[in-house]
Order: structure tokens, then sequence, then C-alpha cells
């Protein structure tokens, strides 16, 4: 990925959000920012970015769900997704996930509260 791509931040905490946001940018990435699914999904059809980070928990409809519609669109099926969470139930959020060839699951690594399981 060039340092100039697009990548997209659907976070509903502002705080976890805008701190994505400042380091990606501090390391040259150019970001857009969501707060709820349906904002992210309009965004991701809009500007087509080269990765989406997405929240699992968001208000109203799910990360999981919206990463079905990402990929139910033929304009958005190829973008990969990074689950982000701060879920300390690794072993559910993990587990409700899909495993696909662009959807990465989240692991303690990628989360900022969960406990290794």
């Amino acid at each position: 990925m060039n340092r100039a791509e697009l990548i997209l931040i659907v976070e509903d905490n502002e705080p976890s959000r805008l701190l994505v946001r400042d380091v990606l940018e501090a390391t040259g990435y150019r970001t857009a920012e969501a707060r709820t699914a349906e904002e992210g999904l309009r965004l991701a059809r809009e500007s087509r970015p080269a990765l989406i980070l997405m929240d699992i928990h968001l208000p109203g409809m799910s990360g999981v769900d919206a990463l079905q519609h990402l990929r139910g669109d033929p304009a958005t099926r190829g973008i990969p997704v990074m689950a982000v969470t701060a879920s300390a139930m690794t072993t559910t959020v993990r587990a409700s996930w899909p495993r696909d060839s662009t959807a990465t699951r989240p692991s303690p690594s990628v989360c900022g509260s969960c406990s290794r399981q």
C-alpha cells in the first residue's frame, strides 16, 4: 500500500477514531472517517479506499453486517477490511468476523484492551 492511499476509519468512539487517524496521517496516509456503519458504507462507495478499518460494535448496523453489505456490492467487494475493536471478548468477536481473503479477523495485537485467549 502506498503511503498516500486512502484509509477509511469506521469507529463511533471519537478518541479511538482520532488516535487512529492521527497515527495514520503522521505516517503519510490519507484518511476518511465515519461514525456509523451506514456512513462508512456510503464513504466506501464514494471514495473507494485502499483499506477499511471497521469497528465491530457500532450504533445501528454492526461492523459485521456492514462487511456483508460491502461484500454484496460489486463496487466495494474487493476492498480489504480489518476489524478493529476494544472488546475484551476476543473469542466472541473473532468468531463473529467472517474469514475471507479481504477480511482480517481481530487479534490481541490489534485490539486495544483485548486479553490473550
